[in-house]
C-alpha cells in the first residue's frame, strides 16, 4: 500500500485532533474541579446583593437556610428555561416548605420579565428574582443557561449543574437530600 502526501496529513491531522480533544477535556476536569471548590466557599452563606423580588422589596438567600434551596439563573430569552421552571415547580410542589426554589433572572429590566410572565405564564410556586446587576451569575462564575444550583440545608453547593436535567433525575438528586 502506498502512502500518498495526502493519507500521511490526514493521520497526522487526527492525531493533533485528538490530541487537542484530550488536551481540551483535561483543562475542562480542572477548570471544574478548581471551580466547585472555590465556590463552595464563596456561596456558603447565600448571600448575594442585588436580587430583588418580583413583588418589590429585596431577597437575601441567606434567610432560606435551613432547607434544600435550588437556584436556577435563567433569562426570557431562553428557550429551555421554561420547561426547567416548570420542572422545578412540580419538585416544589412535592416536597413543600422542605424546598425552596429560587429563579433569578440574568440581567434584564424587570418590565421585560414581567411582560413575558404575562404571555408566557410561569409556575407560582417558585421565588422569581430579577438581578440587573448579574450579580448572582458572575458570583457562581456562570457560563451557561439556564444554570442550576443546589444548595444543602447548610447553604453548601451540593450540585452546580450547566445542563438542563431530566425531570426524573432533578427528583431523584432531591429525594437524597430531603428526608
Amino acid at each position: 500500500m502506498e502512502l500518498t502526501r495526502r493519507h500521511i496529513f490526514g493521520v497526522a491531522a487526527l492525531i493533533v485532533f485528538s490530541g487537542l480533544m484530550l488536551y481540551g477535556a483535561f483543562m475542562l476536569r480542572e477548570y471544574l474541579g478548581n471551580r466547585n471548590t472555590a465556590q463552595s466557599e464563596v456561596i456558603r452563606t447565600l448571600s448575594v446583593p442585588g436580587l430583588s423580588l418580583e413583588s418589590g422589596g429585596s431577597l437575601d438567600l441567606g434567610t432560606l437556610n435551613g432547607r434544600v434551596v435550588v437556584v436556577v439563573s435563567w433569562a426570557t430569552w431562553c428557550p429551555s428555561c421554561h420547561q426547567l421552571l416548570q420542572d422545578l415547580d412540580r419538585a416544589k410542589e412535592r416536597f413543600g416548605d422542605k424546598l425552596e426554589v429560587v429563579a433569578v433572572d440574568r440581567a434584564e429590566e424587570p418590565q421585560v420579565v414581567r411582560d413575558y410572565r404575562k404571555a408566557f405564564p410561569l409556575p407560582g410556586r417558585i421565588t422569581y428574582v430579577t438581578d440587573q446587576d448579574d450579580a448572582y451569575f458572575n458570583t457562581i462564575e456562570g457560563r451557561s443557561m439556564p444554570e442550576l444550583i443546589i444548595y444543602d440545608q447548610e447553604g453548601g453547593v451540593v450540585e452546580h449543574r450547566i445542563d438542563v436535567p431530566s425531570f426524573d433525575v432533578l427528583m431523584t438528586r432531591l429525594d437524597g437530600l430531603i428526608d
